[in-house]
């Protein structure tokens, strides 16, 4: 089952890497990828999460060197 508050701080987070690290427009990141700046908005806002060609583009380009698994899941519990 998804879960739509995970969705939206991935897709947030990920959008502020895409900005604040790649300098990168929705378009310029769609045409690299080879989808459309639809696809990357609808990722970036957690209308679409279940696109991990995307996740996965801004990972190799360092996310997790921007931010924590943590904070992509939302978890900062001792369990």
């Amino acid at each position: 089952m998804r879960n739509l508050e995970s969705d939206k701080r991935i897709g947030t987070i990920c959008k502020r890497f895409r900005e604040d690290v790649l300098h990168m427009t929705q378009k310029e990141c769609a045409e690299e990828i080879g989808y459309s700046k639809e696809n990357i908005s609808s990722f970036e806002t957690g209308r679409n999460a279940n696109n991990n060609r995307i996740f996965l583009y801004y990972v190799s380009k360092g996310l997790l060197n921007y931010t924590t698994i943590e904070e992509l899941v939302g978890y900062y519990g001792n369990d």
